[in-house]
């Protein structure tokens, strides 16, 4: 696999399981993104930092265990951008999260960033099969979420939009330019047969248990007193919610906040600059058409 391949030529040291993800997996001209974890952050940074200084900004200069604190805060994931690559792809960023971290997020949402990836096709990478259990968790939580959302009848594209939008209201890089407009209607548009496949299980247990009837292969309909079945498959935090649109916003605004603002101390002033003009420059390629939903 070439995403292997790039991973390989990066030289990091081994890593418990992982995903590709963004418009980088299929475009080779841009930039590579991935996510790996790791069972001991500490051990993996300073075997990291052995091989691949370059990979990070001047705060590695402080040691693994610094690093690893860092990694901690906010949504739990360093990031390394702009790692140059030989082949395939031009760079590549990778994100180091630890395995208890991103198992968390996937079961509990507690801050829908790693779990709102993963609510979109990705490319998994040695070990993802690991995360199919709390996989499962994620994605049931995710269509019960678009559902309470929905109107009562709406079609396939409608409903992936919903879905791909929860970990998205709310970003604080929409808020300031930094992140494409148009960024569910690119992601759900070109790649509705992905969702279908990602989402069938979730889908044809939702339709099997009545809770979501199929009309034909592109249209649903759901009966509004499915509410409390609903609810009851969404992590416990969000169960008590009055308006379950405004406070999944203001979870992805602390989380997409949280990350940002680590983002300019991991990646240190230039890269952080080099990646926000890159978002900048993609985002005004587009007209503003990216939708807005409320419960």
């Amino acid at each position: 696999m070439m995403i292997q391949a790039a991973l390989s030529e990066a030289r990091l040291p081994p890593w418990r399981l992982g995903f590709a993800y963004g418009s980088g997996v299929l475009d080779t001209s841009r930039m590579l993104d991935v996510i790996i974890t790791v069972d001991d952050p500490v051990s993996w940074h300073a075997e990291n930092l052995a091989a691949n200084r370059s990979h990070y900004s001047v705060l590695a200069s402080l040691g693994p265990r610094a690093v690893a604190r860092t990694q901690a805060a906010g949504p739990g994931v360093y990031f390394n951008a702009y790692v140059p690559l030989a082949t395939t792809w031009p760079a590549m960023k990778y994100g180091v999260v630890s395995t208890a971290a991103l198992f968390e997020d996937l079961r509990t949402w507690r801050w829908l960033y790693l779990a709102g990836r993963l609510h979109k096709p990705v490319v998994g990478l040695a070990g993802f099969e690991q995360l199919a259990e709390a996989q499962a968790v994620n994605l049931r939580a995710a269509l019960a979420a678009a559902l309470l959302l929905l109107p009562p009848r709406f079609d396939a594209e409608t409903l992936f939009s919903m879905i791909a939008s929860l970990s998205y209201e709310g970003d604080v890089r929409f808020a300031v330019g930094a992140e494409d407009a148009a960024k569910i209607d690119t992601i759900v548009g070109p790649n509705l047969a992905a969702f279908r496949d990602l989402f069938d299980a979730p889908i044809a247990a939702a339709v099997g248990d009545g809770v979501l009837t199929r009309r034909s292969d592109d249209a649903f309909e759901q009966r509004p007193d499915n509410a409390s079945l609903l609810l009851a498959r969404l992590p416990p935090a969000l169960r008590a919610a009055t308006d379950l649109g405004a406070a999944l916003r203001r979870l992805v605004r602390r989380s997409s906040a949280a990350q940002t603002l680590k983002g300019l101390f991991t990646a240190g002033p230039g890269r952080s600059f080099r990646y926000v003009a890159a978002k900048l420059a993609k985002g005004k390629k587009r007209p503003v058409t990216v939708r807005t939903y409320s419960s």
